[in-house]
């Protein structure tokens, strides 16, 4: 006869696990690991979630030490923690896994993000150059970010465009390569909109404010000295030589402006 098997498994939810047949308690079924990848795959993160905090803090220090202008070098070095925390952000809302290829995407878009801020922050410093003075600071800033806004709008457009067949591709290639072109395309978009939003609007407090511009240099530049002597130290617990390096870089490039105006004429030129 043939055993009636939903029959069987109600009784056995009737009754206690006490009453049961010693058979029934009793799994046949041995599970061994053979080849366990998951070390491998968190130290690969961890590998690429180091290099990217790395990456992230060397482009800061870039920008700092080329365009020479404090005020603009920290908007734009600000863009850089806000849009991966924005992609990041979207990836959660989109259900995209933070595999390596996904932080391989944010990684090649960092520096498009910085140039966004910085077509936007050149064009708004040389408006405020060249207006005059009775035009309002905040008409001026409005002109030089929409003057400019549509063609960094237009640049990030055709980047995310070029990544539409990658979203359609299926099976293994999709896969693959999917989760790079979503986040890269997030990391864009969150770029594009604080270099059109937040931008502007800081610009206006940083280069427009109130505060005097010797006190709120000081402040600044203590800031990144204080900031160069952590990761200096924190470079020389890790070992690593190019930590070390860019926080002493910054150590002395922050104390070199604060006592600039107290160093005699001749040590100055020099």
């Amino acid at each position: 006869a043939e055993l009636n098997h939903d029959a069987w498994v109600r009784h056995l939810r009737s009754v206690g696990r006490d009453q049961w047949p010693a058979w029934a308690n009793i799994s046949q079924v041995t599970v061994v690991p053979f080849y366990d990848r998951a070390g491998l795959i968190y130290e690969t993160l961890g590998t690429l979630n180091d290099a990217l905090a790395q990456e992230i803090l060397i482009t800061f220090i870039v920008v700092i030490l080329m365009v020479m202008h404090l005020r603009s070098s920290w908007l734009i070095g600000s863009m850089l923690p806000l849009a991966v925390l924005l992609c990041f952000i979207a990836m959660k809302t989109f259900g995209v896994d933070a595999n390596i290829v996904a932080l391989s995407g944010i990684a090649i878009a960092i520096g498009t993000i910085v140039d966004m801020g910085i077509v936007i922050s050149e064009n708004i410093l040389r408006h405020l150059d060249e207006a005059p003075p009775e035009v309002p600071r905040l008409e001026v800033i409005h002109r030089a970010a929409s003057e400019v806004g549509s063609a960094v709008l237009t640049a990030v457009a055709t980047t995310v465009i070029s990544f539409l067949p990658v979203f359609a591709m299926i099976g293994a290639e999709g896969k693959l390569f999917r989760p790079l072109a979503f986040t890269k395309t997030f990391a864009l978009i969150g770029s594009i909109l604080i270099a059109l939003t937040v931008v502007p609007a800081a610009a206006h407090i940083l280069f427009c404010g109130r505060i005097s511009g010797r006190k709120l240099r000081a402040v600044l530049f203590g800031l990144i000295a204080a900031a160069g002597a952590a990761l200096g130290v924190y470079g020389v617990t890790l070992g690593s030589f190019l930590i070390t390096a860019s926080g002493a870089a910054l150590l002395l490039f922050g104390l070199y402006n604060i006592f600039k105006q107290s160093l005699p004429p001749r040590f100055d030129k020099a």
